[in-house]
């Protein structure tokens, strides 16, 4: 006769990392229900706070479906356990986001393709400063390269930040949820305090 396992509540939250790929979100996660303007479903949307590192720097050239050249950054994290929620310690996250260098150059602030590069270079810049390394004037192209090789050999691996978690439903996703790093700041993590 087989031996039943008994599977707890916190070995079920393992798992459940395991088969969808999302962080477990806190029961305190900021919710809101938004139209999908493309298909008219209701989604759910989470979003709340971890502490990450920065394990992988990848960046590379693809073509959309619309077939306009993109430039894809993605930054892969492990949640630490110097802030945030301590349901998702070790687990890992994405940014991932693209460029149309070609849309941003034309600078018409109407497309989507600019509004979705400068989305990304907010955040690209968002981690740079958060990483320690001031932005001062902007960033140039050779500044961009150091920071985002094609190599992967980035000086942002090994650093520490803050960053918001944003979850949402969508049919596209095989788990029935994106998800994706939103904003990004500096970790700043509460002194102990000594009693005298």
């Amino acid at each position: 006769m087989p031996s039943y396992p008994n599977v707890t509540a916190e070995m079920m939250q393992e798992m459940d990392r395991m088969i969808t790929g999302r962080l477990t979100p806190p029961e305190n996660a900021r919710k809101r229900t938004l139209e999908n303007r493309k298909t008219g479903a209701m989604e759910e949307h989470l979003r709340w706070n971890e502490s990450l590192q920065v394990v992988a720097v990848e960046v590379s050239t693809t073509i959309s479906n619309a077939s306009d050249e993109h430039d894809v950054y993605s930054v892969k994290f492990n949640v630490t356990a110097s802030k945030g929620t301590g349901l998702n310690i070790g687990g890992t996250t994405y940014l991932k986001a693209r460029i149309n260098s070609v849309a941003l150059e034309a600078g018409n602030k109407d497309s989507g393709q600019y509004k979705m590069s400068i989305s990304t270079l907010v955040r690209l810049a968002q981690l740079v400063r958060s990483a320690g390394f001031p932005i001062k004037g902007g960033l140039t192209s050779a500044q961009m390269a150091a920071y985002f090789p094609a190599n992967g050999e980035s000086p942002l691996i090994g650093k520490e930040i803050f960053a918001e978690i944003h979850q949402n439903e969508s049919e596209l996703a095989s788990s029935g949820w994106n998800e994706e790093v939103a904003n990004i700041f500096p970790l700043r993590v509460a002194k102990a305090t000594t009693e005298v």
